[in-house]
């Protein structure tokens, strides 16, 4: 690993409901090429939860800060080491859902929150 690497978010990718598995390949290689690094000036407080909180990142070089991210498919094996090195840690488990193939989107979001919250490898993860 390289010191870069190691400033990266763990995240899941999983697919949600009934999303085609080819589907879910291509969303990953989106995700992948286009939201590796978001820049934190980007990023507004109407993007956050209780958006009327103060925005965090109000103070500082933003302009310049990045989020980084690391996708890794559902498949992903948590390591022994995930406990002692943040970095290997997933810190967020996102559901890709391809709503053409998933009538009820609803029931597949409460599946995707079941699915997550009974996984031990992935209940400390935030899901998105």
């Amino acid at each position: 690993h390289t010191v870069e690497e190691l400033s990266y978010i763990r995240v899941v990718l999983i697919p949600v409901g009934l999303t085609p598995f080819h589907c879910f390949e291509a969303y990953m290689r989106l995700l992948a090429e286009e939201a590796r690094q978001i820049s934190l000036d980007e990023l507004d407080s109407a993007d956050l939860p209780g958006a009327s909180q103060a925005f965090p990142f109000q103070h500082g070089r933003w302009d310049r800060a990045q989020l980084r991210l690391s996708f890794v498919g559902p498949d992903h094996e948590p390591s022994p080491w995930d406990s002692l090195q943040a970095h290997r840690a997933p810190l967020a488990v996102l559901g890709l859902c391809h709503s053409p193939a998933n009538p009820d989107l609803m029931a597949a979001w409460e599946a995707f929150l079941l699915e997550v919250q009974s996984s031990p490898q992935w209940r400390a993860a935030l899901a998105v």
